[in-house]
C-alpha cells in the first residue's frame, strides 16, 4: 500500500473505541483540510500548500503513533513511541517556522503568528511546556518518561516527571495534536 493509502486509513479508522472527544475533532479537522487525498499534489508549485500540507501530514503520523502507544504494554516500546510522538509535534512547528520560498505573504502570516505565540507566552502551556520541550526532555533521560497506572479499571500511560506528571498520555497527546492542527489551520486559512 502507498504512503497516501496508509495515511486514509489512518485518517479514517474506527474512532468509537477512544474517550477523549478532543482526538476525534482534531482527526476531523486534519481530515477535512486533508481531503480524500493525503499526500501533497504531484508537481504543485505552491510553496505555502505543501509546507501545510507536510505540517498536517506530521500530524496525522502523531496521531498513529499515539494510537500504538495506547495499546503498547511494554515500558521500554511506550518511552520509545512518547519520545517519536513528542519528535513529530515539534517537528509540525519546524515545518511551518521554517519558510524560504514560500511566498512573501505566506512568510507574514508565518512571522507573525509566532510573534504573537511568542508574546503570549507562557499560554498556551500545551505549547510552551510540552510541545516545545518534552522531545528535549525525553532524549536526555536515562528512563522512561512513561509509567504505567491502573485508571478507571483499565491500565494507561501516564507522564512521569516534567510540567505534565501524571497526565494520561493520551488526553495530553490530544490537546497538543488538537493545538497544532488549529494553528495549522489557522495559517491556512488566513
Amino acid at each position: 500500500m502507498d504512503k497516501s493509502g496508509s495515511r486514509r486509513m489512518i485518517l479514517h479508522a474506527d474512532y468509537s473505541a477512544m474517550a477523549d472527544a478532543s482526538v476525534i475533532e482534531a482527526r476531523l479537522m486534519i481530515a477535512s483540510m486533508l481531503g480524500p487525498n493525503a499526500s501533497v499534489p504531484a508537481g504543485s508549485d505552491d510553496h505555502d500548500d505543501r509546507r501545510i500540507w507536510k505540517a498536517l501530514a506530521l500530524l496525522s503520523e502523531a496521531q498513529a503513533i499515539c494510537e500504538s502507544l495506547n495499546a503498547e504494554q511494554r515500558h521500554a516500546e511506550a518511552g520509545w513511541k512518547w519520545l517519536c510522538l513528542a519528535t513529530k509535534l515539534k517537528a509540525v512547528m519546524d515545518v511551518v517556522n521554517q519558510v524560504r520560498e514560500e511566498s512573501p505573504a505566506f512568510r507574514e502570516r508565518v512571522y507573525r503568528k509566532w510573534v504573537r505565540l511568542c508574546e503570549a507566552r507562557p499560554d498556551p502551556v500545551v505549547y510552551w511546556h510540552f510541545i516545545d520541550v518534552e522531545r528535549d526532555r525525553c532524549a536526555t533521560l536515562d528512563r522512561s518518561p512513561l509509567r504505567w497506572v491502573a485508571k478507571r479499571r483499565r491500565r494507561i500511560w501516564v507522564v512521569d516527571g516534567g510540567m505534565f506528571e501524571g497526565y494520561a498520555t493520551d488526553d495530553l497527546s490530544a490537546k497538543a495534536i488538537k493545538w497544532l492542527a488549529q494553528y495549522v489551520a489557522d495559517l491556512h486559512a488566513q
